[in-house]
C-alpha cells in the first residue's frame, strides 16, 4: 500500500485505477456545485433559508448515494 503524504492529490491514491479516478473527478464536480449552491443561497438575506438549503444539499448528497456504495 502507497503511503502518500498528507496535503498530496488524493487522484494519487487511485493511479493505477481508471474507474476511480473517473469517480474521484466526479465526486469533485459533484461537491463543487453543491457548494456554489449553498453560497448562493447563504447570499439572500431570508433568515432560515441558508440553513435549509443546506439540509436539503446535503440530504440529496448522502441518501441517493447511498445504496451505489455497495
Amino acid at each position: 500500500m502507497k503511503s502518500v503524504p498528507q496535503g498530496m492529490n488524493v487522484l494519487l491514491l487511485a493511479e493505477d485505477d481508471h474507474a476511480l479516478q473517473r469517480a474521484v473527478r466526479n465526486c469533485g464536480k459533484l461537491l463543487n456545485r453543491r457548494a456554489i449552491m449553498a453560497a448562493a443561497a447563504s447570499a439572500v438575506p431570508v433568515p432560515g433559508l441558508d440553513w435549509a438549503v443546506d439540509a436539503a444539499l446535503l440530504s440529496n448528497l448522502i441518501l441517493p448515494s447511498t445504496p451505489n456504495l455497495a
